[in-house]
């Protein structure tokens, strides 16, 4: 009886086991099959937009007989429209959950601030001085100048002055690869013109004087085939590229004042306009020194917003020395100047650590190894390092420096008005803004006399008139003595024998 009982209870289970299996499976196979429709619509769209031209896409998806009443404005904003999620800060993994993410209403802003009042047939802010597609056009004799992933940058004359050119690297690694996948240039080229189409905007949007200017550009309203008027282009100021081996050479004056500009760059982006902004591919080649002047020239990879967290151990920066970080706030459910430490620490490893303290005057480098020491422990934030900056920047040029009377100039050197000595006794020295012969910055004529008076090879010096950008007098020392020619913007100091 038992026996029987227990296996009726068994069997009695087993029955209703297979209707609970039945049931699921069958909600399961609806469920599957709902997905793979929603799956299949979801893939036609994607593909509908991502692997062609934007442009083209549009125009296909139009009825012939009302293509002709879309301008290229409408065309011009749908781009964008499309794309807009380009100006989200890219999502990253950063440990805990930390994501980047910018609201609708911030992109929003932006470019509505940057379409409405864009003339309809250029897509340009309506300034009677930026170039259209039509003076882009005939845009001649341009000197290659160098290329990334994306863009190739050349060198125009246009009416006496000299301009730069992105536009789109047929030959590099994103159209390369682009193609590789099986995808034609048309499709590959809109695919690369996107991100010079993102600078066109945030260029213009981050106004600043440490911001290359943009002077115009051209965004074609048909695809590309190769002739120059389907050609994307931006054509900027002029700038010279930034690398290491030219930082390293420069004198201590210049590399200040890099290192001052770029603080500058990094305080402007932390209260930019559309909030906190990040250079998430910060290197030495998104800059270009213009006319002196350290300039922010590339953007295509810029973010807005601070990462989101759900709590302070969210917001962690690794500083990359001796394991340290940098702890944050997480306030209102985002990383309290997240932006703006990463910035510095990327400025710091990139430009001031190797630039400030090489060859600064003796008495300024206790100020300079706190200022160092405070880009690389993110020890102060960006306004107080531009303070700090500044007070260098007004101790070197005032003369303060120096820590003598202003007034104590001695005058034992032989003294020649109007002379010099051009093409004469030049020698490269150690601190030379010059690399064929031995240049020099000094406040005054005692500091001058001092440093010849240093240097064993210095017979004397010639003061010019021409000043540095802190107001500076440039020298040239020259190691010998001879027949002095005239020279009504000179002076000549002899070393007395």
């Amino acid at each position: 009886m038992m026996k029987y009982s227990s296996l009726s209870k068994r069997r009695s289970r087993g029955y209703s086991m297979d209707s609970i299996r039945l049931f699921a499976g069958s909600c399961i196979f609806i469920i599957v099959c709902g997905n793979l429709v929603m799956l299949q619509s979801y893939r036609s769209f994607v593909d509908s937009h991502s692997n062609r031209d934007v442009i083209s896409d549009l125009q296909d998806n139009i009825p012939s007989n009302l293509q002709h009443s879309r301008n290229r404005r409408d065309i011009q904003r749908d781009i964008f429209n499309e794309y807009a999620s380009d100006f989200l800060p890219k999502i990253q993994n950063i440990g805990n959950s930390v994501q980047y993410s910018g609201t609708e209403g911030r992109i929003r802003k932006l470019m509505q601030e940057n379409l409405v009042k864009y003339k309809i047939g250029e897509l340009l802010v309506e300034r009677k001085d930026l170039l259209t597609c039509a003076d882009v056009d005939r845009l001649e004799n341009l000197q290659y100048l160098g290329s990334g992933w994306n863009k190739a940058v050349y060198k125009v004359d246009l009416d006496g002055r000299s301009m730069a050119v992105k536009t789109v690297d047929v030959s590099g690694h994103t159209v390369s690869e682009c193609v590789g996948r099986g995808l034609n240039m048309t499709d590959c080229y809109a695919k690369a013109a996107h991100k010079i189409v993102k600078e066109i905007v945030l260029l213009q949007a981050l106004t600043n004087e440490h911001v290359v200017k943009v002077l115009g550009y051209c965004v074609p309203d048909k695809p590309f085939d190769g002739d120059g008027d389907t050609t994307v282009a931006m054509v900027t100021e002029l700038g010279e590229p930034i690398d290491q081996i030219k930082l390293l050479q420069m004198s201590w004056e210049d590399r200040l004042r890099i290192s001052y500009d770029l603080i500058r760059v990094v305080e402007f982006l932390t209260r930019s306009p559309y909030g906190s902004v990040s250079l998430n591919d910060f290197q030495r080649t998104q800059f270009v020194r213009v006319n002196g002047t350290l300039k922010l020239s590339d953007v295509d990879d810029a973010g807005f917003g601070e990462p989101e967290c759900l709590h302070d151990k969210h917001c962690v920066i690794e500083i990359g020395r001796h394991n340290l970080t940098k702890r944050l706030k997480c306030i209102d459910g985002h990383c309290k100047g997240f932006n703006e430490y990463t910035n510095i620490r990327n400025a710091g490893r990139h430009f001031t650590s190797f630039l400030l303290p090489h060859g600064a005057p003796k008495s300024l480098r206790p100020l300079l190894d706190k200022i160092v020491d405070d880009f690389d422990n993110l020890t102060n934030n960006a306004m107080g390092l531009v303070k700090d900056l500044d007070r260098v920047v007004s101790m070197y040029s005032s003369g303060t420096y120096l820590k003598r009377p202003k007034n104590n100039i001695k005058t034992d050197y032989i003294y020649h008005k109007s002379r010099d000595y051009p093409g004469q006794f030049d020698y490269r020295c150690r601190f030379s803004m010059n690399g064929g012969s031995c240049t020099v910055a000094v406040f005054d004529l005692q500091e001058a006399r001092d440093l010849c008076n240093m240097d064993s090879e210095c017979r004397g010096f010639v003061w010019s008139q021409q000043k540095t950008w802190t107001g500076r007098t440039l020298v040239h020392f020259k190691n010998g003595v001879g027949k002095a020619a005239f020279n009504g913007e000179t002076d000549l100091y002899v070393k007395p024998s």
